[in-house]
């Protein structure tokens, strides 16, 4: 097998392909990260977010989009036959016990949602995602993200450290019609996670 890769300040990308998926020798892989600042982020996240969950009752707390491309030259390259990618991250991404890995990508006419595998450290309750890896048919914008379950009444909701969600947003996605505005105390079952 050969590779290509590519690096960020928070990433490094590397492909692995095969003979069989035509990547000349001498290509090089291009990336460039959709970043939350950035004008695009919050539709490709929206989008992202729709593939993944499906309509499940789900939260989607972490998700990071690269714009991924094969370069022969001045002429952009897709493999002839699917090839490995991975994505690590410089500094582990704070992830939790149950959640729910995928790759997202998108093309001109749609978004498909993949599975994918991530290595992670596991410090008993507290989980470190080091890198997720999938496999990849063709490149464009590509998603990683994971899901996790939350709870209400019949819903669990959780989300990992050094992340946060508005409480209006929280209360949105639990289809509660009060105001959160009004709310008078909010508690939290362990003030160690804040």
């Amino acid at each position: 097998a050969q590779y290509i890769d590519a690096h960020g300040d928070t990433y490094n990308i590397t492909v692995t392909y095969s003979d069989g998926a035509n990547i000349p020798e001498g290509a090089k892989l291009s990336v460039k990260e959709i970043t939350e600042d950035s004008e695009e982020y919050q539709a490709i996240y929206d989008k992202a977010s729709e593939a993944v969950l499906e309509g499940q009752k789900k939260a989607v707390p972490f998700a990071r989009f690269f714009d991924i491309t094969i370069m022969d030259g001045d002429k952009e390259v897709q493999p002839a036959v699917p090839v490995d990618v991975k994505i690590e991250f410089v500094e582990s991404v704070a992830s939790q016990k149950g959640a729910t890995y995928n790759a997202v990508h998108f093309t001109e006419d749609e978004v498909k949602k993949f599975d994918a595998a991530a290595e992670v450290a596991d410090a008993s309750e507290n989980v470190s995602v080091e890198a997720i890896s999938f496999e990849a048919e063709g490149f464009s914008v590509w998603g990683v993200t994971y899901t996790v379950d939350f709870t209400y009444k019949d819903f669990t909701y959780s989300i990992p450290g050094e992340s946060s969600i508005l409480l209006s947003e929280l209360f949105e996605i639990l289809g509660i019609e009060d105001d959160a505005a009004e709310a008078v105390k909010v508690e939290f079952t362990d003030y160690e996670l804040i």
